[in-house]
């Protein structure tokens, strides 16, 4: 069986090394939350690509104190569009995604510069 969302924090975020990242589509969206479905895929990700920034942003304590607990894949064209709308209005907003009932904050991994059209983005939640 696979399991809906890779666990994870940021004392076992590994530096190097391939993972299988379940991937998820977008049920529904608000401009803010995002109902994500697990779609029974996974895509390799490979840890050493990301730069130290990138881990550092990753693993590092964000807004309210939520600190790291899972990670999807997510459609990488699809993430761009939610995170320009989450954050074009009056007041910026995180981008939220809803997993079996459980809120999170949702962040990718790296930077958009290095999103490719038609593929699966890895995205860190939070809690």
């Amino acid at each position: 069986m696979m399991p809906l969302l890779y666990p994870i924090s940021s004392a076992t975020f590994p530096h190097t090394g391939v993972i299988d990242i379940p991937c998820y589509t977008a049920r529904s969206f608000n401009r803010m939350t995002a109902e994500l479905e697990c779609k029974g895929t996974v895509i390799p990700f490979d840890f050493s690509e990301l730069t130290s920034m990138e881990i550092e942003a990753a693993t590092g304590e964000q807004t309210h104190g939520w600190t790291l607990q899972a990670l999807a894949a997510v459609d990488s064209m699809w993430l761009i569009g939610a995170l320009e709308a989450a954050t074009s209005g009056a007041v910026s907003q995180s981008l939220g995604a809803q997993i079996e009932d459980v809120w999170y904050s949702m962040k990718p991994l790296r930077s958009e510069e290095k999103f490719v059209a038609g593929h699966a983005e890895v995205v860190g939640l939070y809690r």
